[in-house]
C-alpha cells in the first residue's frame, strides 16, 4: 500500500497483529518519532511493545511496553563509553543552563531589548550570551570528534548492540507477530539482524532518509566501510519480509538499488482534526507572517538564513514582516539570529494539538532543505502533510531534484524557489501582494491533504501491510 494514494482497503475488523517495534521511540521531536505516533495512533496498547533505541525518550501513553536498552545490551569499546558519558553530561549540564538564562534573558518577542537600561538585565543577558556561545564550541568540538573517528574508520567500531538472554525472554513474554524497525547505523543494521534472526518473526523496515548515502564519512577506511555497510543493509533488507519508504521517489529509487519492492508511507493527518482550524481566508493583516517549524541545526540554518536574509532586507525597506522560528534548537537558534530584527525565535509549541492553530495563524510556511546534502534527497518532511492542511501557502526552498520539490512542483501546491537572492525576494514579494496566490496555493494543498494524506486511510493501508504479516504467520503454520 503506497502513502498518497487511494486505497482500495476500505478497513479491517481484523485483529491487530502484535508488533514489536524496534528503534525509534514515539514522541514528537522529530520526523521519525512524530510518523511512527501517527502511524500507530489507536493501535490498541496490548499489542504494541517498543525497544526504543534511547532510553526514556518514548512515550508511555502511547506504548506501555517498553524495554529500557542498559550496559547489559549496549556495548562500548574503550574509551567510547567514557566519552559518551562525559559528553552527555557536559550537554545537559550545559542545556540546563542555558534554559535557566533564556527564561530570565530580557526579551521582547523572544529577542534581547536593546533599550533596556537595567544593568542587572545587561549583565544577565551578557552571561546568557556567553552560555550560548559556550554551548557553541562545545557544539563544535563535538562535531570536530565526530569527523575525526569517522576518518579514522573507527566510528562504526566504537559500539555494538547485543540482543541478550533477558531480552529475548521479555519479547518472548510479549509474544510479538511482527516487527517493525527503524534503524540509520551500522550497530543497529546488525542489532535488528540478530532479533529477526533469534525471533524468526516477519519483519518491516522503514527508511526515513537516504542516510545510507551518507553514513560513512569520507576518510582512510571509506571504501572498506562502504562495502561493509552495504552489504549488511542489502542482506537486511533481503530478510524483510515488507519495505517501506518515506516518498515514492525513495520506493522507486530503493527498489532499483536493492532489488527489493519498496512501499511508501509518509506522515498522516487526521483530516477532523486539522481541517477545522484550517485557514478561509487569506487577506494578510498589517504584517505579513512567515512561520518555520522544525530543527534549526547547522546542515538547516544556512537554507533559512538565506531565507531570512532576504525578509530583514525587505523590512529595512518598510515592508511589515516577521519571520518566526519553532524549534527544539532554539538556543542555538538564538544565536545565529540574534542580529536579525526580523527573526523571532521560539521555543517549539510543547502541546502537539496546538500545531493546527498555530500553522494556519500565519500568512506563509517555509520548508527549507540543505542544498549541499544527499541525506534529505529522497525524503518526505513530516511537516508536508501538516502545513498542506493548514491552508496557509506553502514556500519550498530545495533542490528541483529532491522529492519534496518534485512533489510540490508535480501537483502545484507549493511555490517552489531555488537558491538565488532575486527568485527568494520575488517570491516573497509575489506573496506579500497576491492574495490570488495565496488562496490558490492554500486550497491546493489543503485539497491535496484530505485526498492523499488522510490518517484514516493511511492507517488501514499500514494496518494492512503489517496484518499481512500476521496472514503470512498464519500460512506457515497452518503448513506445519
Amino acid at each position: 500500500m503506497n502513502s498518497g494514494e487511494k486505497s482500495n482497503y476500505s478497513g479491517s475488523h481484523e485483529p491487530y497483529p502484535k508488533v514489536l517495534i524496534v528503534g525509534e521511540s514515539f514522541h514528537t521531536n522529530s520526523g521519525g518519532g512524530i510518523t511512527q505516533s501517527n502511524l500507530f495512533k489507536y493501535w490498541p496498547q496490548d499489542s504494541l511493545a517498543i525497544i526504543p533505541y534511547l532510553s526514556g525518550t518514548s512515550d508511555p501513553l502511547i506504548c506501555k511496553r517498553i524495554y529500557s536498552l542498559n550496559d547489559s545490551e549496549i556495548k562500548y569499546k574503550f574509551p567510547f563509553g567514557l566519552i559518551n558519558k562525559i559528553s552527555q553530561k557536559l550537554k545537559k549540564n550545559d542545556n540546563k543552563i542555558a534554559e535557566a538564562r533564556w527564561h530570565s534573558k530580557p526579551i521582547e518577542h523572544d529577542k534581547p531589548v536593546e533599550t533596556n537600561t537595567d544593568e542587572g538585565s545587561k549583565l544577565n543577558d551578557r552571561v546568557y550570551k556567553g552560555t550560548m556561545t559556550h554551548i557553541s564550541i562545545f557544539e563544535t568540538l563535538r562535531s570536530i570528534y565526530r569527523h575525526f573517528i569517522g576518518f579514522l574508520g573507527i566510528e562504526h567500531m566504537k559500539n555494538s548492540l547485543v540482543v541478550t538472554p533477558e531480552l529475548i525472554k521479555w519479547i518472548d513474554d510479549f509474544g510479538p507477530q511482527v516487527i517493525y524497525a527503524q534503524f540509520a547505523t551500522l550497530d543497529k543494521i546488525r542489532f535488528v539482524q540478530d532479533l529477526k534472526t533469534r525471533t524468526n518473526l516477519p519483519l518491516v523496515i522503514h527508511f526515513m532518509d537516504d542516510w545510507p548515502s551518507v553514513l560513512v564519512y569520507p576518510g582512510l577506511l571509506r571504501r572498506y566501510w562502504e562495502t561493509k555497510v552495504d552489504k549488511e543493509l542489502r542482506r537486511l533488507v533481503d530478510s524483510a519480509d515488507v519495505c517501506i519508504a518515506i516518498s515514492k521517489k525513495m520506493a522507486d529509487e530503493y527498489q532499483h538499488r536493492y532489488n527489493k519492492e519498496f512501499n511508501y508511507i509518509h506522515n498522516p493527518v487526521d483530516i477532523d482534526k486539522w481541517l477545522p482550524f484550517s485557514k478561509t481566508s487569506w487577506e494578510r493583516g498589517s504584517t505579513f507572517k512567515i512561520l518555520y517549524a522544525g530543527r534549526a541545526g547547522r546542515s538547516i540554518t544556512g537554507s533559512i538564513k538565506a531565507i531570512t536574509d532576504i525578509v530583514k532586507d525587505l523590512t529595512a525597506q518598510k515592508y511589515e514582516i516577521e519571520f518566526h522560528i519553532y524549534t527544539k534548537d532554539y538556543i542555538d537558534a538564538d544565536l545565529v539570529f540574534k542580529n536579525n530584527p526580523a527573526v523571532h525565535v521560539h521555543k517549539p509549541i510543547p502541546d502537539y494539538n496546538e500545531l493546527p492553530q498555530l500553522f494556519s495563524s500565519h500568512d506563509l510556511l517555509l520548508i527549507p532543505l540543505d542544498f549541499n546534502s544527499k541525506f534529505l534527497r529522497l525524503s518526505m518532511p513530516t511537516k508536508v502533510s501538516e502545513y498542506m492542511i493548514s491552508g496557509t501557502p506553502v514556500m519550498v526552498f530545495a533542490p528541483r531534484n529532491t522529492a519534496l520539490a518534485e512533489y510540490a512542483l508535480n501537483y502545484e501546491w507549493a511555490y517552489v524557489i531555488d537558491n538565488d537572492k532575486e527568485v527568494i525576494r520575488k517570491a516573497i514579494l509575489d506573496l506579500y501582494h497576491n492574495e490570488s496566490t495565496r488562496k490558490r496555493l492554500g486550497l491546493k494543498a489543503k485539497e491535496l491533504a484530505v485526498s492523499r494524506h488522510n490518517a484514516k486511510m493511511i492507517r488501514s493501508d499500514f494496518k494492512n501491510l503489517l496484518s499481512l504479516q500476521r496472514n503470512y504467520i498464519k500460512e506457515e503454520r497452518n503448513d506445519n
